[in-house]
């Protein structure tokens, strides 16, 4: 499913009031990604090898959903403040290819529709077949 070429792309690091580090990729995910830490960890070892898998995983649900990945675009020094470092993480599906696998097995959207003619929900939920296909059901 999933190569094992090295991927790198550019975050920032900073740690919080409470004395944690978090990982921050803004340009990979553009709207959350300079509010919300996609990792954290009690060193910025730590946090930078969390940050290696779950790149990782992140990465490998967008193929699983079919998308391409995005280009690994620089942080800018200008947008950053204070507090924050600029690193690269590097990763790569392979040491983490069967649990990803087995993370992505079970994997499934919900999707929400309002009717508002008739004040109602619609709720649908897809699941990734065998044959790389969605079955949704409502």
């Amino acid at each position: 499913m999933i190569n094992s070429d090295k991927l790198v792309y550019p975050a920032f690091i900073q740690q919080d009031d409470e004395g944690i580090f978090c990982v921050y990729f803004p340009t990979l995910f553009p709207e959350s990604g300079w509010d919300f830490p996609l990792t954290r960890g009690e060193t910025k070892l730590k946090a930078i090898k969390s940050a290696k898998k779950d790149l990782a995983y992140s990465l490998a649900g967008i193929l699983y959903d079919n998308e391409e990945l995005p280009d690994p675009i620089p942080i800018q020094r200008n947008q950053c403040s204070q507090g924050m470092e600029l690193i690269e993480v590097e990763t790569s599906f392979e040491p983490y290819a069967e649990e990803i696998e087995e993370h992505l097995k079970d994997r499934h959207w919900h999707i929400c529709y309002y009717v508002e003619e008739n004040d109602d929900f619609i709720e649908a939920i897809g699941y990734k077949n065998e044959l790389g296909t969605w079955d949704i059901f409502f």
